[in-house]
């Protein structure tokens, strides 16, 4: 989620345009609430007004009517007033803009209204109609019950003398029939955002594909060849972005073209190296055995036959004896060398024996350690020769892996497999060791490891070495076998 929160989309989202949105919709929405209520103000006043002048008309001529004898009440207003009357007063120009006006008794029940079918309806429950029985004079704004609509709603009382039935008038009218043109236009105000949000809109459209996208694109190249992967770059994915990208993704593509060449060098002055070091030590492995080895087994043949020459109980009996006994292991350690410098079960038994006397020597030298560590080999599937190129590498590998544990891992157990199938031949070195980070260049298995991948790589086999501090070492080599492996 952080990730996605600094990302140039999120940031230009965050720190301009919704900012930019906001205050433009609040700008709109505020001068909008503020018309509106300055509206609502002005046509209350001119309610108030008009409510005040109708009472009075209805009143003088309810007056009129019931002199000199009478006095004005609900019967006389039914007989004196009608709705045409009421309707001349209060929509003196006609038109579409019609004003509801109504009079009522004191129980709420409309005696003359503009619309003579709602005479006799009893409306107690408007509002206005018992603060106008109570003498009160005002606007209030309601939502009318039948339509749903928003309506302004002025009441008065009628100005009748003393004694008389009080009655109330009240003028409703639609809000929306209220507002001018002008306001009407107000109200769509929010549709001014419209064209913003719609260049808004377009400019992240825009942003997102010439500048978001190659962005993405290009880190995911990039991250392509960090993995190992060197001509993601020249794949293109930055082609369609502005000029900066391009250029950036060019020269990106320029420095992976010169790593791709760097490798290509270093791999091979490695790969000379590495036959290098195996024909010294196919060239150690035969002096140590035609001459050193030789030389130690006519030692030790001199000193029994000195050793017999002597009688029974010279003093010098038991020095010649440790001194054969020296001589012969100082032949087993130089034979046991010269074969880890040219591993002679490898060429006659294959891998399979190669390794498992590997392992059995390693054990038998690190149990001298302290503390001891045991080393063990396991074999599963089928397991069959192949190239001597190919076994002599994994050999390496093996031992590579093997020295890294016992030099650096401070482990206690090393676990050898190997195991195989017609298609492909895998072999695994795993410890308990300290472990190591993987990700860090300067680790103490850095050079092990980068011999360890390029023998894997000079035989077309795959090198997977997972670890972490604390949790041991494991290297993997996966090879796959063709059809005419074996």
């Amino acid at each position: 989620m952080q990730r996605l929160l600094r990302g140039f989309s999120a940031q230009l989202l965050l720190v301009t345009l919704l900012p930019l949105t906001l205050v433009l919709s609040a700008v709109s929405f505020g001068a909008l609430a503020a018309h509106q209520q300055a509206m609502r103000t002005m046509v209350g006043e001119r309610d108030n007004r008009a409510i005040v002048a109708t009472a009075i008309v209805l009143s003088d001529a309810l007056r009129a009517c019931a002199a000199p004898a009478g006095i004005p009440s609900a019967e006389r207003a039914r007989t004196c007033l009608t709705s045409a009357t009421l309707e001349a007063l209060v929509n003196p120009m006609g038109g579409q803009h019609r004003v509801d006006a109504y009079v009522f008794d004191r129980s709420g029940t409309v005696i003359l209204h503009t619309n003579p079918a709602r005479v006799g309806a009893n409306v107690a429950a408007h509002a206005g109609v018992f603060p106008a029985l109570d003498g009160q004079e005002g606007t209030v704004y309601q939502d009318d019950p039948v339509s749903g609509e928003e309506h302004v709603v002025s009441f008065a009382r009628l100005r009748l003398p003393p004694g008389s039935e009080p009655l109330g008038v009240i003028l409703e009218e639609p809000w929306e029939a209220v507002l001018d043109p002008m306001m009407r236009f107000s109200l769509a105000a929010p549709l001014v955002l419209l064209p913003v949000a719609l260049l808004t809109a377009l400019a992240i459209t825009l942003g997102l594909r010439r500048i978001v996208r190659p962005l993405q694109q290009l880190q995911a190249a990039a991250q392509r060849v960090e993995e190992g992967d060197l001509d993601a770059l020249a794949r293109g994915p930055h082609r369609d972005g502005i000029q900066e990208i391009k250029d950036l993704g060019a020269t990106l593509e320029k420095m992976a073209a010169r790593i791709q060449t760097d490798q290509r060098s270093l791999r091979a002055h490695a790969q000379a190296v590495m036959r290098a070091q195996e024909s010294e030590r196919a060239r150690l492995a035969h002096e140590l055995h035609d001459d050193t080895i030789q030389n130690l087994v006519a030692l030790a043949q001199r000193a029994q036959l000195l050793k017999a020459m002597l009688p029974a109980e010279a003093p010098a009996q038991a020095r010649l004896g440790e001194l054969r006994d020296h001589a012969q292991r100082m032949i087993d350690d130089v034979r046991r060398i010269s074969r880890g410098l040219r591993p002679i079960y490898l060429e006659e038994a294959g891998l399979m024996s190669a390794l498992e006397r590997l392992a059995l020597e390693t054990d038998e030298l690190s149990a001298q350690r302290s503390p001891p560590v045991r080393v063990t080999f396991e074999c599963a599937g089928d397991i069959t020769r192949q190239a001597p190129e190919v076994e002599l590498a994994l050999f390496r590998i093996a031992q590579e892996a093997i020295g890294n544990a016992l030099r650096h891992a401070e482990a206690r157990r090393v676990k050898v497999e190997l195991s195989g199938s017609p298609e492909a031949l895998a072999l695994t070195v795993a410890d308990d060791g300290r472990g190591f980070d993987v990700s860090q260049p300067g680790n103490p298995d850095g050079l092990g490891i980068f011999s360890i991948r390029e023998r894997a790589n000079a035989i077309g086999a795959t090198v997977e070495v997972s670890s972490a501090p604390g949790a041991g070492a494991r290297v993997k080599v996966a090879l796959a076998l063709g059809p005419s492996s074996g």
